[in-house]
């Protein structure tokens, strides 16, 4: 176990504005994780010390009519959860999957990348390699000068 001052890995101050927090969480967890922590209060500190100030004022305002001090880790993580991850629609998800081209700048490993992120909404299933490939596949034939068949 990480002594207090020997603490293995750093976290960046999470904004609520401007990062996601699925992303934060998973670090913060590996964070504790790797060293070692699993008092609720430690965790608690650390949690409430990586986040700016304008977050930690949403947290309190998301928290009330409790202090996020008397909260355990666990609310506080799922009191930011709910508010910062957005709730969208798998028809909504689909939409902007369906829609999605690749970038004339962007490269194949990229753009693969991309559909796997827009895919993680739609709730595609066993269908995901399917829908996959037909993305890859629509985005190639569209990209090909079609006058080359006539």
């Amino acid at each position: 176990m990480a002594t207090e001052n020997n603490l293995i890995g750093s976290i960046k101050e999470f904004n609520h504005q401007s990062s996601h927090f699925s992303v934060f969480k998973v670090k913060i967890e590996q964070f504790f994780l790797t060293n070692g922590i699993k008092e609720d209060q430690r965790k608690r500190a650390i949690l409430l010390n990586f986040m700016t100030d304008d977050t930690y004022i949403l947290l309190r305002n998301l928290c009330v009519p409790d202090a996020p001090e008397k909260m355990t880790s666990e609310k506080l993580m799922e009191s930011l959860s709910k508010h910062c991850t957005p709730v969208e629609s798998y028809f909504t998800a689909r939409l902007k999957f369906y829609g999605a081209k690749r970038g004339d700048e962007e490269n194949v490993a990229d753009w693969a990348a991309r559909v796997r992120s827009l895919a993680s909404g739609c709730k595609f299933g066993d269908e995901f390699k399917i829908v996959s490939r037909d993305i890859f596949v629509a985005d190639a034939t569209f990209a090909v000068d079609l006058e080359t068949y006539e």
